[in-house]
């Protein structure tokens, strides 16, 4: 528990520390603050999160061994939990399709699924920070201390909602049809 505590802490001090600055050093303490707990989250034991054992594991291995994207995505298999692998969203067998072809480790796919989670939702506090008086800091710590741990276990959900987290200032500025078209990705990773 305690690597938790502590990467967090290293997370929102570095954000903490980008909101104070004005210069190119920003871009690089924020892409290092989505680093660090997205490493935490790619080399933990695959029994921390029981969807991690139930279908992040199991859909990765598919994907890492199917011969090309669509026979891996029209699989009319089923997984040793029972589900069959067709109800599964698309989007995130295409995610995991993807990442097994850039990087086949399981490390790689549990990293990049975390650096999508945060990396999108500290994103959208920041975009959202333009037009609204907010702490970034604060918002990746609430994320932190309510979201993170739950992110490691409901995989696709924490990508949907944070395509949704990000989604959201295009809502506020009125940009419908970027807006939607989030809102339809999302639903491609989860219904």
């Amino acid at each position: 528990m305690w690597i938790y505590i502590f990467t967090i802490c290293i997370s929102c001090f570095l954000i903490w520390i980008a909101e104070k600055l004005n210069n190119n050093i920003k871009g690089f303490l924020l892409t290092l603050a989505v680093i660090i707990p997205s490493v935490i989250s790619g080399v933990r034991a695959d029994t921390v999160g029981t969807d991690v054992r139930s279908y992040v594991k199991p859909i990765w291995y598919l994907a890492n061994s199917s011969d090309n994207l669509f026979s891996f995505i029209n699989n009319q298999g089923s997984l040793i939990s029972g589900d069959e692998v067709s109800r599964f969203e698309k989007g995130y067998m295409l995610f995991t399709y993807i990442c097994t072809k850039i990087n086949s480790s399981f490390f790689f796919n549990l990293f990049f699924s975390e650096f999508l989670i945060i990396g999108l939702t500290l994103l959208g506090l920041w975009r959202f920070k333009k037009n609204h008086n907010i702490s970034v800091t604060l918002g990746m710590f609430v994320f932190y201390t309510m979201l993170y741990n739950p992110s490691l276990n409901i995989v696709r959900q924490s990508i949907a909602m944070a395509i949704l987290a990000f989604a959201f200032n295009f809502l506020i500025e009125k940009k419908v049809f970027k807006y939607i078209l989030l809102v339809i990705i999302a639903t491609l990773f989860h219904q």
